[in-house]
C-alpha cells in the first residue's frame, strides 16, 4: 500500500511541475519556454530527482524576409510586362476581319477581230481550240454576257458574280480603203497604183431544194480553204411551223420565226477540202408546201483579221409527199 502511494505521489508532483512550466511560458510572452525533464528512480523510491532544462528559440530575423521578396512585381517568369501581356491578349482576342469577296476568274478569251456588219459590231473571240463570233446581248457558255462592244473595249459580265469585266479588242473597226484616185492633170507615170479590194470568200452552202413530209434532212455550211485558218459564224432563219431543228445549232425565237446560230470554220492552206458544219432538220409539214431558210448575219475571221464572206440570202425549199401516198385527184 505504501509503495503504490509514492509511485502516485511522485507522479502528481511531475504533473504539477509540468504545469507551472506552461503557466511561466504563457507569462513571459515569446520567451523561450523551458523544458521539463522527469526521471523517476528506477528502484521506484520516494524520492524523485526532476530537472528542467531551459531550450532556446533564435529570434526571427523580419530584415532578411524583406531583403527576400522580389524586387519587381510587374513582370512574369519570361522577362515581359503586364502591359506586353495585356496588349498580346488584346491582339489574340481581336476580331478577324473578314473573308475577301469572291473575285471573277479571269477572261479565258483571246480577241482574234472585230468588222462592222449592218451597222452592228461583230467581235471574234477564241478560247481554247473553239472559236465565238458575238454580238452585244450574246451569252457565251451561259457563263458570260457581252454587254456593251466599244471601240477600243468589251465589256463582259461574269454571270456567277454578276461581276463586270473588260477585254481590249484593238482599234476602233474601219470600212475598207476606197480605190485611190488618179490626180487630175497627173501624168500617168507617176500615177500611184489602184488598190484592188481583196476578193470576197464563197460560202460553202450544201442543201437539198426538196424535201419530203416527215423526212430528216441535213444541211452543210462552212467556209472556203485559204492560206490561214478561219472561222465565223452564220445565222439560219426557219418557220418552226414547218421545220424542226435537231442538232449542230442552237435555236432561239417564237412561233413564226426561229434562228438556229452556226459556227463555221475553213481549213488554213489552200486546196484543201471545205470542212463544214452540220445542221439537221425535220419537216412537220403533214402536207405538201414550201418554204424557205434565211441566211443572215454571216461574219469570219482569218488570221485575226475581219474575212468578207458572201452566199446566198435564203434557200428555198419545196416540201413533197412522203413516198407511197397516193395524189390527190384535181
Amino acid at each position: 500500500m505504501t509503495h503504490t502511494t509514492n509511485r502516485w505521489v511522485i507522479y502528481s508532483t511531475a504533473v504539477g511541475l509540468a504545469l507551472f512550466a506552461v503557466w511561466g511560458v504563457e507569462r513571459q510572452g515569446s520567451r523561450p519556454a523551458p523544458s521539463v525533464r522527469v526521471q523517476a528512480p528506477a528502484d521506484h523510491s520516494p524520492s524523485a530527482t526532476v530537472a528542467t532544462e531551459p531550450a532556446r528559440i533564435p529570434d526571427l530575423e523580419l530584415e532578411r524576409l524583406a531583403q527576400r521578396l522580389p524586387a519587381q512585381t510587374h513582370a512574369d517568369l519570361f522577362g515581359r510586362s503586364w502591359q506586353e501581356l495585356e496588349a498580346e491578349e488584346v491582339r489574340r482576342n481581336a476580331p478577324q476581319p473578314p473573308p475577301p469577296p469572291p473575285q471573277a476568274p479571269a477572261l479565258p478569251f483571246a480577241f482574234l477581230g472585230k468588222l462592222i456588219d449592218a451597222g452592228t459590231t461583230v467581235v471574234f473571240l477564241a478560247k481554247g481550240e473553239r472559236n465565238y463570233v458575238v454580238r452585244s446581248g450574246d451569252t457565251i457558255d451561259g457563263t458570260y454576257r457581252v454587254e456593251e462592244i466599244g471601240e477600243r473595249t468589251m465589256t463582259l459580265t461574269y454571270l456567277p458574280l454578276d461581276f463586270k469585266q473588260s477585254l481590249g479588242v484593238g482599234e476602233p473597226a474601219s470600212p475598207p480603203p476606197a480605190v485611190a484616185q488618179l490626180p487630175v492633170g497627173a501624168p500617168e507615170a507617176e500615177a500611184p497604183r489602184a488598190v484592188a479590194p481583196a476578193q470576197p470568200a464563197q460560202l460553202v452552202w450544201l442543201a437539198p431544194p426538196q424535201v419530203r413530209v416527215g423526212e430528216d434532212f441535213t444541211i452543210e455550211v462552212g467556209l472556203p480553204s485559204g492560206p490561214q485558218p478561219r472561222s465565223g459564224r452564220v445565222e439560219l432563219v426557219y418557220d418552226p411551223r414547218i421545220l424542226a431543228l435537231l442538232g449542230g445549232a442552237a435555236a432561239s425565237g417564237d412561233t413564226t420565226a426561229k434562228r438556229a446560230v452556226v459556227d463555221v470554220i475553213g481549213p488554213g492552206f489552200p486546196g484543201a477540202p471545205p470542212t463544214p458544219s452540220e445542221v439537221r432538220f425535220r419537216v412537220l409539214a403533214d402536207s405538201p408546201t414550201s418554204t424557205q431558210i434565211a441566211i443572215e448575219n454571216l461574219s469570219a475571221v482569218a488570221g485575226g483579221s475581219p474575212l468578207v464572206v458572201t452566199g446566198p440570202r435564203a434557200h428555198r425549199l419545196a416540201v413533197a409527199r412522203s413516198k407511197g401516198t397516193p395524189e390527190e385527184p384535181d
